[in-house]
């Protein structure tokens, strides 16, 4: 009788989802939003020859105003929110006045000539605003901004002083004069349409996730492989091309410009209709953005290495062998080989170079010496176990290894290719990725888009694809790879779920299923089971163990939890002090007598397994 009630519910509910009824709702949903743009467009293209042209002129300012915060709202995707935009807006306008009325370049070249000059100016803008993020952020935009504006007030020429430049030339599209309110309107119109469709793709593309990815956390982003510093700066050169547009039909329609059109007032006018028109979310605008948090831009100059390198090069990925593109059963066919192959062809008595190689490594902050002189060495195929007490310098020496901290002095090596120094993208792009010992999420996105945007080394785009849309087979195979990898760690029913609302169980795992996504070669697991109750602990506790023996990943693991470092590490390193006390086998390690005192202690830290 179940059976049968079963399969009736069954056949119901598929033969409700084939009514017409249901397929008028499908048809709705998919196809629903492209046509009421369509008849948004339509409504405006009759407007014109119905209206005065007071209002359309006022029409024609609303798309240029359209065009301008848009381009705002884009450049804040990364969380930054400057207060300058207002004045590449001038810039724009500055440059089609200049070489419209001294060069005598069409107004169909201009407008994108003024995005070009634009961007290339916001680029050399951008470049010592990399420092800073949250409210310095805020400032020193507006600092620049307002340095622009005084060159054009003070300099006559070229720039006409405070008068400005008149006599700007009508402008003329394919030899039709566009002096008419009515045919400006149009090409208005047009530019907002192309212009908003462009930075909507670009949104909604990977170099979209990856600057929500840094507004959401850029510490997390970076590690995950994204470039944060040149992301960044593509986002503000992105925006500043086409607030240089704005300011080119700006230009055009007012036939002369003035610094005074690009003041602060207007740039609070563009805030206001970013924030207050729901672009964003106003509370993340008043409580979260100006206020900074704390990530990569926020720590110490010294201390961090990504200060030294702000443009180094966007990830262009790695070939990782046939496993990096075969499927799961095959990949975890594949992965071991290479271990079994080191252990099977190595010479008796031979030396063979570690996958991580770490010498005299050392990690000061002023006069604390959080590392001293330490010495690691990891070999492809391990599980090593790194223990020690609070603030031995553990977490100390994956953040160096990882390149979060600049080393004091020594030498990492990866693959016999030295590391130390690197940002976290390129460290992450070579093969190392970690996790970290708080949870670190994206909290805006769910389980899936966590994960997807970790394949961000492995989703090649480029931005003109993300604007054609030539990326889309990419993204498809990125995104069930993704689901498989959740699979495998044991998320699936969760993967629609929003990261932050999961449990702290599943939080923890996600962490895991992020850097898996990633393909590294030497995964750094930092207390991957804090928190977790005895199942949740057993389930993680075989999650490593496969990540080593059927995906062929080396593990580097710091934990507490003395029970989990006994069952899955074949080496243990001892940390005490940013010193290494020891180092050995599990049953070496539990009967020193120095790691007995230093950390260790009595039976009742062991448990009487041990």
């Amino acid at each position: 009788m179940k059976n049968h009630n079963d399969t009736t519910s069954g056949s119901a509910s598929g033969g409700m989802a084939d009514t017409p009824a249901a397929a008028n709702i499908h048809w709705r949903q998919k196809y629903g939003g492209w046509m009421a743009v369509i008849a948004i467009l339509a409504v405006l293209c009759i407007l014109p020859f119905h209206m005065g042209l007071s209002r359309v002129d006022t029409a024609t300012v609303f798309f240029i105003s359209v065009i301008l915060a848009v381009s705002y709202r884009l450049v804040t995707t990364t969380g930054d929110w400057g207060f300058s935009h207002i004045i590449f807006q001038g810039v724009g306008a500055y440059a089609a006045a200049l070489l419209g009325k001294h060069a005598g370049i069409p107004f169909i070249v201009m407008i994108p000539l003024a995005g070009l000059i634009t961007a290339a100016i916001g680029a050399m803008v951008m470049f010592p605003m990399l420092r800073t993020k949250g409210f310095g952020f805020f400032i020193t935009s507006f600092a620049f901004g307002e340095f622009i504006r005084m060159i054009w007030i003070k300099a006559n020429n070229p720039f006409g002083g405070t008068g400005g430049i008149i006599n700007i030339p009508m402008p003329e599209l394919f030899g039709l004069k566009l002096f008419s309110l009515v045919n400006y309107y149009f090409a208005c119109m047009a530019f907002m349409v192309v212009s908003v469709f462009i930075m909507w793709r670009l949104d909604r593309s990977r170099i979209g996730n990856a600057w929500k990815s840094i507004h959401t956390d850029d510490m997390l982003a970076e590690c995950m492989g994204v470039n944060v510093a040149r992301y960044r700066t593509l986002a503000f050169m992105v925006g500043c091309f086409f607030a240089g547009i704005a300011g080119a039909l700006l230009a055009y329609r007012l036939g002369a410009i003035s610094p005074h059109n690009f003041n602060i007032n207007e740039m609070v006018y563009v805030v206001i209709w970013v924030v207050v028109g729901g672009a964003v979310d106003r509370r993340d605008f008043a409580h979260h953005r100006l206020r900074g948090e704390p990530g990569i831009c926020g720590m110490a100059a010294d201390d961090f290495r990504w200060h030294s390198d702000p443009v180094a090069d966007f990830p262009t990925g790695r070939d990782r062998g046939p496993a990096a593109v075969a499927p799961p059963a095959a990949a975890r066919a594949l992965r071991p080989l290479p271990q079994l192959a080191h252990y099977l062809l190595a010479e008796p008595g031979r030396v063979t170079m570690a996958l991580l190689e770490v010498r005299n490594l050392s990690k000061n902050f002023g006069g604390l010496t959080a590392v001293s002189d330490l010495d690691l060495d990891v070999e492809e195929g391990e599980i090593r176990g790194i223990i020690g007490p609070n603030g031995a310098g553990k977490t100390t020496l994956f953040n160096v290894i990882s390149g979060t901290y600049r080393p004091s002095g020594g030498t990492i090596k990866l693959e016999g290719k030295s590391i130390a120094g690197k940002r976290p993208s390129a460290i992450a792009e070579m093969g190392a990725v970690r996790t970290f010992q708080h949870t670190a999420l994206f909290e805006d996105f769910d389980t899936l888009g966590n994960v997807s945007i970790a394949r961000h080394l492995h989703a090649k785009e480029t931005i003109f694809g993300a604007i054609l849309g030539t990326a889309r087979k990419m993204e498809l195979e990125n995104e069930k790879r993704a689901e498989e990898i959740i699979e495998f760690i044991g998320l699936g029913e969760v993967k629609h779920e929003l990261s932050v609302n999961l449990s702290h169980g599943h939080q923890r795992a996600l962490n895991v299923a992020m850097a898996l996504a990633a393909e590294p070669r030497l995964l750094m697991l930092d207390e991957p089971v804090a928190g977790m109750n005895p199942s949740e602990t057993a389930t993680m506790t075989d999650i490593i163990r496969k990540l080593r023996n059927d995906w062929g990943i080396t593990v580097i693991l710091v934990e507490h939890d003395m029970k989990t470092v006994m069952d899955v590490c074949e080496h243990i390193t001892v940390i005490n002090f940013g010193q290494k006390l020891a180092e050995g086998s599990p049953e070496e390690i539990i009967s020193n007598p120095e790691v007995i005192e230093a950390y260790l202690g009595s039976e009742d830290i062991l448990g009487e397994d041990f």
